[in-house]
């Protein structure tokens, strides 16, 4: 399954899987309908000493998919004080009878990056996963498992302009065009804060300045993005500082709508599809 965002939910054979960090400072999850116990049931998952969420703020990002078909269940976060933790990015794996915390460092050498977008954003193709996090001076990465575990800049491959390097910066948003292996990435320039796409396609990355495209203009600082895939078009949604918009692709161009809102939070948000029909969720200030 895909993440079309920074996920923090997906159902597997109709059971439901919720993930957020709580105030005791670690990952839980809440399921529904796991191992066939239709009430929801709260598991504490394992924490280590340099891997607590930030609970207390509610500044930790978490993203969470399910690979197929072996239907595992993968979480990943930022560790707290991730603009000290030189090694926050962390996993939280499902291995069939117990889950497993560990830093990505121990499953890519010479992998310790300091974060600093403070959204992160997966994605899977089958069994392989793709994780997309902000890192320091703004740059793209990627941390990817095919056969092993890698990390790529991505910046550096799609000759991009880098993200914002504050740690309260919008970071990215990811999703997988269903029926492909075509990947859409989306995050805010730090330069000049225009929404750029960083797409994975014929076994490269590009890059393309939305927001010059569209006359639209950047998202408020802080401010998750979310994004999603319709039937042929693309959608990406922001808080441009008076309210919600989106940019979407209408199978020719890209386009910028204000949407009707009230005055938005800067926090977190989150959208998904049905068919055709969208759906946005977000705190307002009211």
């Amino acid at each position: 399954m895909a993440g079309g965002h920074t996920d923090q939910r997906f159902q597997i054979n109709g059971a439901q899987y919720v993930y957020f960090c709580g105030l005791d400072s670690v990952v839980h999850e809440y399921t529904y309908g796991n191992n066939g116990d239709f009430n929801w049931v709260d598991n504490k998952l394992p924490a280590t000493t340099k891997g607590y969420c930030n609970g207390d703020n509610g500044s930790t990002s978490i993203a969470a998919v399910a690979t197929s078909p072996n239907n595992q269940r993968h979480v990943y976060y930022l560790a707290a004080s991730t603009s000290t933790v030189t090694d926050p990015v962390r996993q939280l794996y499902f291995n069939g009878s117990k889950w497993v915390n560990q830093p990505f460092s121990s499953l890519v050498k010479g992998s310790k990056v300091a974060v600093k977008g403070a959204y992160i954003s997966a994605v899977t193709i089958n069994n392989n996963q793709y994780v997309f996090f902000v890192g320091q001076k703004g740059v793209i990465y990627m941390y990817s498992y095919v056969d092993d575990w890698a990390i790529t800049n991505l910046s550096e491959a799609a000759t991009a302009p880098h993200a914002s390097d504050q740690i309260d910066s919008t970071g990215v948003v990811a999703f997988v065009v269903p029926g492909t292996r075509k990947i859409e990435i989306y995050y805010a320039s730090g330069s000049t804060n225009d929404v750029n796409q960083l797409t994975f396609a014929n076994n490269a990355w590009s890059d393309e300045d939305l927001t010059a495209r569209t006359g639209g203009s950047g998202p408020n600082a802080s401010s998750q993005m979310t994004a999603l895939s319709t039937p042929g078009n693309f959608h990406v949604y922001l808080n441009e500082g008076d309210g919600m918009s989106q940019m979407y692709f209408n199978g020719s161009d890209w386009v910028n709508q204000g949407l009707p809102s009230v005055p938005v939070s800067q926090t977190g948000t989150a959208s998904f599809a049905i068919s055709n029909d969208q759906y946005v969720y977000y705190i307002s200030t009211n």
